[in-house]
């Protein structure tokens, strides 16, 4: 991780981790995930809560094949991307106080989901997407 004016970054050498299962950069100003994490199909869990996080990389769902569990609550995040919702073995998600403004229309495709937890978002929400709505 380097830091600059404040924010930490995590290198895109990440992506050329070897088979890691967990990753826990929780509250260390991080602003943003490299794209390269998608690299890691081999993470089970990440955790990048109490971050600074504004967004996920738009590619992330479709390398974290074997994501169980993310937790990002207490980041600025204004919204998922779509590939989110290939993530097929996705049981947790924790995105609770960001500042999330919808939620994919796709987000039904979370099939195996437990925990879904998105309290404390939604100030301009105008509607649900219609799978979960």
């Amino acid at each position: 991780m380097h830091a600059a004016s404040g924010q930490v970054f995590l290198p895109d050498s990440i992506g050329l981790l070897r088979n890691p299962k967990f990753l826990n950069v929780s509250a260390n100003k991080v602003k943003a995930l490299p794209e390269s994490i998608a690299l890691c199909s081999s993470l089970v869990e990440i955790d990048a809560s109490f971050n600074n996080l504004l967004s996920l990389p738009i590619n992330i769902g479709y390398g974290l094949v074997n994501l169980e569990r993310l937790s990002m609550q207490l980041n600025k995040t204004h919204l998922l991307p779509p590939s989110i919702c290939e993530m097929k073995s996705l049981r947790f998600l924790d995105v609770h106080f960001n500042e999330l403004r919808g939620l994919p229309q796709t987000i039904g495709r979370l099939t195996n989901i437990e925990v879904l937890n998105l309290s404390s978002n939604f100030s301009d929400l105008e509607e649900l997407p219609e799978e979960i709505g």
